[in-house]
Order: structure tokens, then sequence, then C-alpha cells
């Protein structure tokens, strides 16, 4: 249809007057299309459209030809002149939408089975409204919370209630999110971690969120609704596999891999302030024998006695690395020179040397410990060829022996 600018003409095309049977020129008689029960709501959004010279759009239900009423979408945008930028005339469309309606109240006759496949999948539901700032969140979503509701109610609060209980590191981010999907009103995805009612400082519990932006009548953005997961297990579960893939599962100590790249950032880091590294390669004596005679229990044992005794012998940013087998192996920053370095093996090789206890069976053994300096320019490879050479050396002197890698004259130099 077309309007005159302030809405009191109207003309219709052939295909509007054929679906709702003859209708008259003036604004009274298209109102008399519109439901009752949605005739004012649908006027004031008109009204307010002739007033702002803006485009209509609102869904309500009008009479067909044959008296049956039935859901529509209409929208009306002004045309303009090119010289004025006055409106000059109104263009508007209707669209049938009744059967996406019968489609809607299908699927709230079958909310129950719907709650009842989000209970199954461990599902729960929250609605954001953006009016009012509130969220709402079903029975389930709310026990993920720490609050207790029955099932089939709901709880409503402020947004910033409900950030409270997020965590700081992740809120930020929960935020951007939200602002990204409603500006493309778009969809929402979010992992985090909040802190259940009740629950002791310091317990969190990881949820994954998903979601879709809700627009108005007129396409704005009105709110967000969507579901939550308790993925707290799976979360767990992910942090003790990649513990593992960085860790040794005998002792817990970081291993090869999670080794070498601290060393190489270790390296990287004293290039850029030129601070000093040490790597102290360190292996068992006499630890072959005990596994020999005790078997690999107690071997065990002991490798997981030796771990706690290294760790506690060391600064808190040295870093130690079981590297495989009896071989062990710390990353020092040499923040008072050198000889630091050599003081550290000191006290390694005093906590080793006294007897140990494991299964019943007293056990002596002792530590032989390779140290080198990194060079100028060298790399991990360079380092860990220069400490492992060191070891060599002071595995051949005796046990409970240190060797330092010289630079200047490629030699060694007894420390101990």
């Amino acid at each position: 249809w077309i309007a005159k600018p302030d809405g009191t003409e109207i003309h219709f095309d052939a295909q509007m007057a054929a679906y709702h049977g003859p209708i008259g020129p003036g604004l009274a008689e298209r109102i008399a299309l519109n439901h009752p029960d949605d005739a004012p709501r649908m006027s004031a959004a008109r009204e307010q459209a002739y007033r702002t010279g803006t485009t209509f759009e609102v869904e309500g239900r009008l009479r067909r030809y044959d008296g049956a009423w039935r859901w529509h979408r209409l929208v009306m945008i002004p045309i303009r002149s090119d010289l004025t930028g006055d409106v000059v005339e109104w263009l508007g469309t209707s669209l049938d939408i009744d059967d996406l309606y019968a489609a809607k109240r299908k699927l709230e006759e079958n909310a129950e089975l719907l709650r009842l496949a989000q209970d199954a999948a461990g599902a729960g539901m929250w609605e954001w409204d953006a009016r009012s700032d509130s969220v709402r969140l079903s029975s389930e979503s709310a026990r993920m919370w720490g609050w207790r509701c029955d099932d089939g109610q709901s709880i409503e609060m402020p947004v910033s209630d409900w950030g409270q209980r997020c965590h700081p590191d992740d809120l930020d981010m929960v935020w951007e999110k939200t602002a990204s999907a409603l500006a493309e009103r778009g969809s929402y995805a979010a992992d985090f971690r909040i802190r259940p009612v009740g629950a002791p400082d310091g317990t969190w519990r990881w949820i994954s969120g998903c979601g879709r932006v809700m627009l108005d009548a007129q396409g704005e953005p009105c709110g967000m609704i969507g579901l939550n997961f308790d993925i707290t297990e799976r979360k767990e579960a992910e942090r003790r596999i990649e513990h593992l893939a960085r860790h040794d599962e005998l002792t817990g100590l970081p291993n090869r891999s999670l080794f070498r790249d601290h060393l190489q950032r270790s390296l990287a880091h004293a290039c850029r302030h030129g601070d000093g590294v040490a790597l102290l390669c360190l292996d068992l004596d006499r630890f072959k024998a005990v596994n020999d005679t005790y078997g690999h229990l107690v071997g065990d044992e002991l490798l997981r006695q030796v771990a706690t005794r290294l760790r506690a012998a060391l600064r808190s940013d040295d870093m130690l690395a079981r590297l495989g087998g009896d071989e062990f192996a710390v990353v020092s920053k040499l923040a008072e020179g050198p000889d630091q370095a050599l003081r550290t093996a000191q006290r390694l090789i005093a906590a080793i040397e006294q007897p140990f206890g494991a299964m019943g069976q007293k056990l002596l053994i002792g530590l032989s410990i390779g140290i080198a300096y990194a060079r100028e320019g060298g790399d991990t490879e360079q380092l860990h060829h220069d400490a492992d050479a060191a070891l060599y050396a002071a595995k051949a002197a005796g046990r409970n022996t240190v060797r330092v890698y010289g630079v200047a004259d490629q030699g060694f130099a007894t420390s101990l």
C-alpha cells in the first residue's frame, strides 16, 4: 500500500484488496482490519512513525476476506523528496506470518518435553531482559549457581548480582562477547567460572553458556535467551590431561618438554636483560643398584622422595625437572653471580646424601652434578651439551661430585 505523508489516505494494490476484500482509502477502514486486541499497540507504533518520519515495523493480527484473523508483519518506510528531504509518501508491505505463529504455539505446547530434554542434557535456561537489565534463571540454572529452586520455577535478579558471582578474570570476557553478539544481532558463547552461593572462597565451577539475541518489533536487540551447561568435570579432566602432557607422572615435576620450553624462555630473557643463567644436570649415584636389589616399587618411591628433597633445597625461582630415569635438571637464574649455581649444587648434594627410607629399606645414594653457564649467542642445545659434558666428568670423578664446564679453556673446574 501507499499512504499520504499524514496517513489520511491509503491506496492498496490488487493483492492486498484480494486478500482482505474491498477496503476504502480512509485510515479508519484500514484500522478496522486490525484485531481489537492488537489495534492500540499497532496504532501507537504507526503514529510514532508518522511523528518521527522513521520506518515502522510491527506484528499483529489482520482480518482476512473470509473473516479469519491471521498474524502479519507490517513494515512501512518513508519515501522522501530528493530536494527537501521531506516525507512525500509512505510505502507499506504486509506479510502473512500466521504459520510461524502456529509453529510457535506448537512449540509452547511442547515446552514440557523441551524441559525434560534439557534436564537430560544437564542444561539450564537463562534469559536476559535488556530493558530491565535483569536475568532470569530456570530451576536447573539456578541450582548451578547454588540457589535453591523447585523444578519448573525460576529466579530473577539484576545482572549486577549475577556478575558478582562470576570470576573477576572472566567477567570482562563475558561482557565483551555479550556486546559483540548484540552488535551483530547474532549468537553468544562463552566458558566462564562462577562461585556458587554458599560455596567457600576459592571454589569455582565452570559454566558453558550459549544463546541468541532477541529482537523487538522494531528489529532492535531487547535481550538474549540461551542455555547453561556445568562443564566443571570436563574442565578438570582437560586440566589433568594438559598437566600429564607436561609433567612427569611419578614425581609431578615438569617433564622434558616443559623443561625445554622453560629453558628456552630463560635464555631469551637473559639475552634481553643481560642476566646469567645456569643449567645443572643431575644424576643419582647407585640408583641402578637400588632398583636391581629391591625392585622398581622401591625405586619409584625413592625417586618420589628424591624429587621432594630436591625441590626443598631450591629457591622458588629455580625450575626442577625430571628428564627420565634417575636424571634431573635445574634451570637457575644467577641473580647473585656464577657462584650461586655452585652453592645450589652443594645444597642439592647435601640433601641427597642423607639416608632414605623406602618400604622398610634404608637406602644410601649420591648425586653427581654438571653445571654449564649460558654463553653469549648460545642456544638450549649447546647449553645442554655443555652441562651433560660436565656431568660426565663428575660421574667419572666419583659420587657426590660437581663439575663446571669451563667457557674460556673448554675444561672442567672441580668445585667440591
